[in-house]
């Protein structure tokens, strides 16, 4: 969500807003800035959903 909210209020930081929530809400020392950033379905598979209008 703070993905799309970035688009609304371009000084938010999603990346720190979820390296934030999965430090101190689910106690997880994934670091975003070395591991990089996760979302589902995969990048490619969305590209392919939305180039194909699914």
């Amino acid at each position: 969500m703070t993905f799309y909210a970035k688009m609304l209020h371009p000084d938010l930081d999603p990346e720190a807003v979820l390296q934030d929530f999965l430090t101190n809400f689910l106690r997880s020392d994934y670091d975003l800035s070395a591991n990089g950033v996760f979302v589902y379905p995969g990048l490619e598979k969305s590209i392919k959903m939305v180039k194909n209008g699914k």
